[in-house]
């Protein structure tokens, strides 16, 4: 989030974290574990579809790597963040909450439910 946000809405939380939204400009705040990191929506999704594409299954990956950390770059950012398979599956499920929670919103919204914010 930018420094005159104030996460002022948490939309989803797991073991590991929460997603806020700030009212006043909708910027997203990814609290996991150790970091802080903040998007726009649309970055948001496209980070949220990384995780989700990380195939923890494969049984070859999942032998030969059971014990070392996932790495991941995301989209427009030169940092990487390493996690756990845990981590990873918490993570998923924590996106995943938040994005069905902004889609709910989006859509009480656009079929007046639900006042729409300045």
């Amino acid at each position: 989030m930018e420094n005159s946000c104030q996460p002022s809405e948490m939309l989803f939380s797991s073991q590991y974290g929460s997603v806020y939204q700030c009212r006043q400009c909708a910027h997203l705040q990814i609290e996991f574990g150790n970091l802080i990191i903040g998007y726009t929506l649309e970055a948001f999704r496209l980070f949220s579809g990384l995780i989700n594409h990380i195939d923890l299954e494969d049984e070859d990956l999942y032998h030969a790597h059971l014990h070392r950390p996932i790495v991941v770059q995301p989209v427009c950012s030169t940092g990487f963040y390493c996690f756990s398979r845990q981590e990873i599956r918490d993570l998923r499920d924590l996106l995943t909450g938040a994005l069905t929670m902004l889609d709910l919103d989006h859509y009480l919204t656009q079929h007046h439910f639900k006042n729409q914010t300045p």
